[in-house]
């Protein structure tokens, strides 16, 4: 549908039909890549074995295409109950949206210079719909995508994810072992995560401790470790926790100890809880009565002179 959308919107009208056409291709596409072809029936992939040998060993790729393909009736999961009306819809909704456009701009922006209100309200009045149909249709378009990521399964896509996800693995336990070494060679000690400042202090952004994707690739040239843009890309948000565009050392104590800072977040979790715990017994003690004793040392200031007050 977002493919469909976009022909729509920047070619006109094309094909009435051309989304449901789509997608009755993409089902067929998908029934031939499921089924499994006699001549590899036995023998097992060795695409599959190279990259994820330890998930699925010795797999055909009939049996693998065949465990990715979804089989279930999942019409529930579209609007009225009905991935077919769902399409036609969405076909009537960018034919009727483009039509409106043309009109307009053939008939409505000429045919408001001589009503006889001001011109700009009429223009603004007949362009609500314009409006109204831009967070609309994302809204449409996110929904599809959605849709179609669920309902419609891409053995495809999911085994380069999860080939690029053992290769990021395989890189962050390489690269691991080098800042540790580089540790060591700073003078540092490898096995506690707090020496990690030896190594940002070396290689991160003077004054700021933090190191952006240019001084963190710099530190892995130094170490003699060169990798492509799109590699160096998925390891740099592997050691990236936050997602903020800049490397802590917080964040990367976390990736090369990973015991470690397991088990601060244990001692944390339950260093809340007890204090959490204590507050709501706090809450439920009771409170002092009003007639608690006063002590008759306390001095009760009236004007000039202080009396003691009375015991009660």
């Amino acid at each position: 549908a977002p493919g469909g959308a976009a022909r729509y919107s920047l070619g006109g009208h094309v094909s009435s039909s051309m989304l449901t056409d789509t997608f009755y291709e993409n089902e067929a596409l998908t029934k031939l890549v499921a089924a499994p072809h006699p001549q590899f029936a036995d023998e097992p992939s060795r695409s599959t074995m190279k990259s994820s040998k330890s998930v699925v060993e010795a797999s055909a790729p009939g049996t693998m295409n065949a465990s990715l393909t979804l089989k279930s009736d999942i019409n529930d999961v579209y609007p009225f109950g009905s991935r077919r009306f769902f399409q036609k819809a969405i076909e009537i909704f960018l034919l009727l949206a483009c039509m409106y456009g043309a009109l307009y701009f053939a008939n409505f922006c000429i045919v408001a210079q001589y009503v006889g209100v001001a011109p700009a309200v009429a223009h603004l009045l007949m362009l609500v719909p314009a409006f109204i149909f831009v967070p609309v249709m994302g809204r449409v378009v996110k929904t599809s995508s959605l849709l179609q990521a669920v309902a419609e399964i891409k053995p495809g896509i999911i085994a380069k994810v999860i080939e690029e996800t053992i290769d990021t693995q395989k890189m962050a336990a390489t690269v691991s072992e080098k800042i540790k070494a580089e540790i060591t060679r700073l003078g540092g000690d490898p096995s506690t995560p707090k020496d990690i400042l030896v190594f940002f202090d070396t290689y991160a952004k003077p004054g700021s401790g933090e190191m952006g994707p240019r001084e963190f690739r710099l530190a892995l040239h130094c170490m003699h470790v060169h990798l492509s843009d799109a590699r160096f890309l998925r390891l740099f948000k592997h050691f990236e926790l936050n997602k903020d565009g800049a490397l802590t050392a917080q964040e990367a104590a976390q990736v090369l100890w990973p015991a470690e800072a397991a088990a601060e977040a244990e001692q944390a979790r339950r260093l809340r809880g007890k204090m959490a715990h204590g507050a709501s017994h706090a809450r439920l003690l009771p409170k002092r009565s009003s007639s608690t004793r006063i002590s008759p040392a306390a001095p009760v200031s009236t004007g000039n002179s202080f009396r003691e007050l009375p015991h009660v």
